[in-house]
């Protein structure tokens, strides 16, 4: 029986006058101060950390890992780590508080599990898996599951290929030969906790009202498969901005959201926070387009860098 959360749609759930107090904020000179201006806990959720780019730069030439700038960064499923993964060299740098590992991937696009070893990674169009399974996920391949679209948890358990136009399989990592779940939805982001996974679709325009519209489905542990449980619709709090989404909270119900506008706010994004039990959206600060955001269980990079912390 699938249910809809929230049949109006996910809203903002206080108004104010952000647009124009920005804009003259930034005329000034300065921008308003939530938990965005600094490297600490954004407001609203005690587990959401804030890390400007220029920032975790500095850490890793402090260090010596400055060969991986450029770089990506996203963190481990329970939040006590952070992995830099560098956009050139197939290097990985796991960030704890207690310790610093550098690791080698086999190829590129490495998918890492909770114990950091490499469950999943692309090499020349062919998605290779641990038990030795291969996907040929280039478009132009005969192979039936041949997709638009690719996604891993962060667990590294559970991934979605887009296997025909607007439908999506959940596979496992660990049998990749047998789909789990196939969703209508054309997948962006999939995270998994408590038997369910939270797959999100692409933000979509409403050309009705001109907001973007994001899918949000629900999947429920059922045996070895996924059942859809629910479904709702993540609406822009305004008209035209880009919508996005960052993170899923391991401890809450919590879904952290950016919000990118027009000019002059291009560079800024507005970040929210979606309650999914009550399916209230709440500004929680701002942050120029370079600012990181995780649900961590405490600031690790700055306990890492008051700790001696050295690559084992």
């Amino acid at each position: 029986m699938i249910r809809l959360l929230f049949p109006q749609g996910i809203r903002e759930g206080r108004g104010s006058g952000v647009r124009i107090a920005a804009f003259l904020a930034i005329s000034l000179g300065c921008l308003p101060c939530s938990g965005w201006c600094r490297n600490n806990v954004l407001e609203h959720d005690s587990h959401l950390y804030t890390y400007r780019d220029a920032y975790l730069k500095k850490f890793l030439n402090s260090e010596g890992y400055s060969k991986l700038i450029p770089f990506t960064i996203k963190r481990n499923a329970a939040g006590t780590d952070l992995c830099f993964i560098s956009s050139y060299a197939w290097e990985i740098l796991a960030v704890s508080t207690g310790s610093v590992r550098l690791l080698t991937p086999p190829s590129s696009g490495a998918i890492l599990d909770e114990n950091e070893n490499f469950v999943a990674w692309h090499s020349s169009g062919v998605l290779n898996f641990r038990n030795g399974a291969k996907i040929n996920i280039r478009p132009e391949s005969d192979d039936p599951r041949a997709h638009f679209g690719v996604g891993f948890d962060l667990s590294g358990k559970y991934f979605f290929l887009e296997t025909r136009v607007g439908i999506t399989d959940i596979f496992a990592t660990e049998r990749p030969e047998r789909s789990l779940a196939a969703l209508k939805i054309r997948a962006a982001r999939i995270f998994s906790k408590e038997k369910k996974l939270y797959v999100f679709g692409h933000a979509a325009i409403d050309e009705k009202t001109h907001r973007e519209t994001i899918l949000l489905q629900i999947l429920s542990k059922r045996g070895d498969m996924f059942d859809l449980e629910s479904e709702a619709s993540i609406v822009s709090p305004s008209r035209f901005p880009s919508m996005s989404i960052i993170d899923v909270s391991p401890w809450s119900d919590h879904v952290l959201i950016a919000v990118t506008h027009d000019m002059p706010l291009a560079l800024l994004n507005a970040w929210y926070l979606l309650d999914m039990r009550t399916g209230k959206l709440t500004k929680t600060g701002w942050a120029f387009s370079q600012e990181h955001a995780f649900f961590l269980q405490e600031d690790i990079i700055r306990m890492a860098l008051s700790r001696d912390v050295s690559p084992k």
